[in-house]
């Protein structure tokens, strides 16, 4: 897809409102059905600082989750590669204070928002592998 859309780039002098017409169609043909994510049993995490990361074209999310005592106690995001999705950000809140991933997604913001809910569970499930 990310091909695509750079043919449309460099090929054709489109204006920006034509540009995201064809970006958002584009998109929307992008299953995001397949992306499910479950909050894991906290209490079974040791404490720490968990980095996880998670892409589907073309959103990218990577996170570092900080744990104690059971508890998420910091999301941080570092590094969100979105095009229309920054408000998916406030996820990031909401889910340090609602102590789960079961969360809606951002109106406006769906594609980000699984991408960055699904970073998150896999720094959790990661048990810091990654660090």
């Amino acid at each position: 897809m990310l091909y695509i859309i750079t043919l449309i780039q460099r090929r054709y002098v489109l204006n920006k409102s034509l540009y995201f017409f064809f970006l958002t169609v584009l998109i929307s043909c992008v299953s995001l059905e397949d992306i499910h994510t479950a909050t894991p049993n906290l209490s079974q995490i040791p404490d720490g600082v968990y980095e996880g990361n998670f892409t589907r074209a073309p959103v990218t999310a990577e996170v570092k989750v900080t744990m104690a005592s059971g508890r998420i106690t910091l999301v941080e995001l570092l590094k969100h590669t979105t095009l229309l999705g920054k408000n998916a950000e406030v996820l990031i809140d909401q889910i340090v204070q609602q102590q789960s991933l079961d969360l809606d997604a951002v109106s406006g913001a769906t594609h980000s928002s699984k991408v960055i809910l699904k970073a998150v569970e896999t720094a959790l499930d990661s048990r810091g592998r990654n660090n």
